[in-house]
């Protein structure tokens, strides 16, 4: 007369492998261009950088009548801004692992590639006694490939 039928609740072995299989490429998707995307967002900071010594050569002109001299390295250069009176009021910090100094060479490495940061007064010999310096070439080496270069005169 009356029958009984169990019903059987919950998902089969395909349904969940069919899951499991699109989770695992949708984070495989995410890892990948989230690392490319993180990259460029350094970079846009790198340029922000770029620009405020820019700003702060414009400054050090204004003041003297000529750009710092190109000295023997990075931190030379860094020095000359931050010292009294000070163009920039700290040594810009690379944005790599939320702030990392950048060496005295003007490189720091960032997930295994080398972002360089150069200053380069012009004419190349100046000195700011006799021959004074009338330009200069700030580049950017950056995190996801390419270079930018910040001159003046343009």
């Amino acid at each position: 007369m009356f029958s009984v039928q169990t019903l059987k609740k919950g998902f089969t072995l395909v349904e969940l492998m069919i899951v499991m299989a699109v989770i695992a490429v949708l984070a495989t998707i995410s890892f990948f261009g989230l690392g490319k995307a993180q990259g460029a967002a350094r970079d846009v900071s790198r340029q922000q950088i770029m620009s405020s010594l820019r700003a702060a050569n414009e400054r050090y002109f204004g003041d003297k009548g000529y750009y710092p001299v190109s000295g023997t390295n990075w931190g030379a250069y860094i020095t000359t801004l931050t010292t009294a009176p000070a163009y920039l009021t700290a040594a810009p910090q690379d944005p790599c692992g939320g702030g990392t100094a950048i060496a005295a060479a003007g490189t720091v490495t960032c997930n295994g590639v080398t972002v360089t940061y150069a200053y380069a007064a012009t004419p190349a010999a100046c000195d700011n006694g006799a021959t004074k310096c009338t330009g200069y070439n700030l580049t950017l080496s950056k995190e996801s490939g390419g270079t930018n270069t910040f001159s003046n005169p343009q």
